[in-house]
């Protein structure tokens, strides 16, 4: 099956700063400025509840990353 046209997210990435974004889902990237809280889920998995109201799935694949992003141990 062929590639879908457009970009990955993987390609979208990599125009921005990666201090400020990061990818937290195989379907999802957040500015880490705008993250105003990270929920535990079981099994590793995350939500993490944007200043604007939204809530992003976070999955344990991305977890370092996230930590890595935000400065926590």
């Amino acid at each position: 099956m062929p590639k879908a046209s457009g970009s990955s997210l993987n390609d979208f990435l990599t125009q921005l700063d990666p201090a400020l974004f990061v990818r937290v889902h195989r379907s999802h990237a957040v500015n880490l400025a705008r993250i105003r809280e990270i929920e535990p889920l079981d099994g590793g998995d995350a939500r993490l509840h944007m200043l604007d109201g939204t809530a992003v799935p976070c999955s344990r694949r991305y977890r370092d990353a996230l930590r890595s992003g935000v400065g926590a141990d």
